[in-house]
């Protein structure tokens, strides 16, 4: 017997039980946490976009990061240099994330 437990994004982990004495009574464990496990994957991969570690192992550097409010309303804004190339990519928006996907999302057009 397993139970499915669904969580964020879709992800699924699927908690097979196990017999403990005679009777045969099945056992889930730890459902509760295993959610919070998910959650916490979820926020990790969120965290892990704001930042720009993969952009730097493809020899990327940041050249400037500026916070700055425009009519109110949080901005940032990225600048990334790469040395060997000789070429520069920007990144502008509400999060830290969304600047930074501009910028991947350039470099996949560009092929890397």
């Amino acid at each position: 017997m397993a139970e499915d437990i669904e969580g964020p994004k879709g992800w699924v982990v699927t908690l097979k039980a196990w017999t403990d004495g005679p009777d045969d009574e099945w056992r889930y464990v730890c459902v509760g946490e295993l959610k919070q496990l998910l959650a916490a994957l979820e926020r990790a991969e969120e965290v892990e976009k704001a930042l720009p570690d993969d952009l730097r192992a493809k020899g990327w550097t940041v050249a400037v990061h500026n916070d700055y409010r425009q009519h109110g309303l949080h901005r940032t804004f990225w600048l990334l240099t790469n040395k060997e190339s000789g070429s520069f990519l920007k990144g502008e928006g509400m999060t830290d994330a969304v600047a930074l996907d501009q910028i991947r999302a350039a470099l996949e057009g560009s092929d890397g």
